[in-house]
């Protein structure tokens, strides 16, 4: 006993008080997200495999028997090939094992809780804060719900995260690594999900527009790598899409349009187009919808009849993190705030145009939970100080 308290000494001494701090941190986010994860795994309902993560499925079956990017019927599928590759690369370790997928995507959600507390400590947010914020990330509930489903959900958060603390890397002191590295992750996301394929260039035209540094001519250059980073992570996809379809499309995706394919089918054309007229003003709210409704709600509320309070409760934090970040727009003089706010405007302007799922603003939430913890560093201190004056009148 006594070694290990002395091992444990050396070790506190010969590290750095920072990276000591930060291991702490990281490890308390992944013994938590593992821990939350056990427990979902063992007591929530398991739920069936819907259209989507079928054909998510079938691709990958597929790939791991050597047959290609195919339907079962054989024919090539026009697909994003980021997830169903990924589902493969298990598939062929871990034979058709569903739950090896689903502690995977619980690893990748704890890399998101460490990032969340990545990017907070590049904010300056102090370190309770800081590892708070990644704690909670960590322990959503949609996240922990989605990190059981076969949807890429949880691989396009991490994609997201990822890119947004690159992108403060990038924007403090701008490298042809950082660059790179940018390009790279968002073609990753691409590559998931088409739905990103304007971002880098969204966030190079605010960049230039405004932080005057990059304006410069080698920062300029630099600028310009990380889009051409981008496209060149695309280019082996487009060139498969070329020869299987002769079109020339980098990525597209028939599986996110399923969902509208069969509601087209379902609802008479002329009601569409008359609902097209108000729908988008609708998502531009419907973006902040907690969620936390429909079959997968009703059928933990069947198993567990108190979860309903839990849901109510879960939708007015929900509110309190988004009310938070907000707060946070009175900083966006602020560099590092106002490219968060910017990648957050891209989705809800896509949201809004494209269709209204709760999932497919889960990747934003994250970013969102920073803003909130950086508003609540901000506001610490003064509400400290108010209470501390009250306490001495």
């Amino acid at each position: 006993m006594k070694s290990i308290k002395t091992l444990f000494t050396k070790i506190r001494k010969s590290t750095d008080p920072r990276a000591l701090k930060n291991i702490i941190a990281i490890t308390a986010i992944f013994v938590v997200v593992i821990t939350a994860g056990g427990i979902w795994l063992k007591y929530m309902p398991v739920f069936e495999m819907k259209e989507q993560s079928t054909a998510y499925d079938e691709i990958a079956q597929n790939l791991s028997n050597g047959n290609g990017f195919v339907w079962n019927n054989g024919s090539s599928a026009n697909e994003t090939p980021g997830y169903p590759y990924s589902l493969a690369v298990i598939y062929s370790v871990a034979g058709n094992n569903y739950n090896a997928i689903k502690v995977i995507q619980l690893l990748f959600l704890g890399l998101i809780g460490v990032f969340v507390y990545l990017i907070c400590k590049r904010l300056s947010i102090k370190y309770s804060l800081a590892l708070a914020a990644g704690l909670v990330t960590a322990t959503w509930p949609y996240f922990l719900l989605y990190s059981n489903l076969i949807l890429p959900e949880i691989a396009l958060a991490l994609f997201l995260i990822i890119s947004m603390y690159l992108l403060l890397l990038f924007q403090k002191t701008p490298t042809y690594l950082k660059s790179v590295g940018l390009g790279v992750v968002l073609g990753l996301y691409a590559l998931t999900r088409p739905m990103i394929m304007l971002l880098p260039f969204w966030l190079a035209i605010c960049i230039l527009i405004f932080i005057p540094q990059f304006r410069k001519s080698r920062n300029f250059l630099k600028l310009l790598l990380f889009i051409v980073a981008f496209i060149v992570a695309l280019a082996p996809w487009t060139i498969r899409n070329y020869k299987e379809f002769n079109e020339l499309s980098p990525v597209k995706s028939e599986i996110s349009n399923m969902q509208d394919i069969e509601r087209d089918s379902i609802i008479p054309q002329e009601q569409i187009l008359q609902e097209s007229k108000t729908s988008y003003l609708k998502n531009i709210y419907l973006f902040w919808n907690p969620g936390a409704t429909g079959k997968r709600a009703e059928a933990i509320t069947d198993k567990f009849p108190n979860a309903k309070q839990l849901i109510l409760i879960y939708r007015i934090v929900f509110f309190l993190i988004l009310a938070l970040a907000i707060f946070s727009w009175k900083f966006l003089k602020q560099k590092k705030i106002l490219l968060l706010w910017l990648c957050v405007a891209y989705f809800w302007a896509g949201y809004a145009i494209g269709s209204p799922l709760p999932r497919l603003a889960l990747p934003v939430i994250p970013i969102i939970i920073v803003l909130c913890f950086f508003t609540i560093n901000y506001l610490s201190p003064l509400l400290f100080k108010k209470s501390k004056k009250s306490k001495q009148n």
